[in-house]
């Protein structure tokens, strides 16, 4: 695996493709049309199913706050809900602060899932 740095357009334009569960790998593969067969199993056993720390994530005071037990926590101030470019940004955010924190894509759903039990809902872009 590589690791490359992309625009936040690009970026939210793989987000808006992509479809529950999938990683952004899985989203550019199923785009560009490419045969990922024999790496099917490969990346499947590499992704982690089940997580090695709890993680926490609430929405208190107009914050997201995530925290891994014993270890990081980070807080994102929210934008009002009808800023749907910003959200998506803070969104984006904490994803990423839990992927390189070692979450699961189960953690990581729980944290989207937090915002939007708060309100703080993300449709298509044609909402922003």
């Amino acid at each position: 695996m590589r690791t490359i740095q992309i625009s936040d357009d690009v970026w939210n334009e793989i987000a808006n493709r992509g479809e529950m569960g999938e990683t952004p790998d899985d989203v550019l593969q199923r785009l560009l049309k490419i045969k990922a067969e024999r790496w099917t199993q490969v990346v499947t056993t590499m992704r982690k199913r089940f997580g090695t720390q709890k993680l926490s994530a609430k929405v208190e005071s107009g914050k997201l706050i995530v925290h891994f037990e014993n270890g990081p926590r980070r807080e994102w101030r929210l934008p009002p809900k009808s800023a749907k470019s910003a959200l998506r940004t803070v969104t984006y955010q904490t994803i990423d602060f839990a992927r390189h924190n070692g979450a699961t894509e189960l953690q990581i759903l729980s944290v989207r899932n937090s915002l939007t039990d708060a309100g703080y809902h993300l449709t298509n872009r044609a909402d922003q």
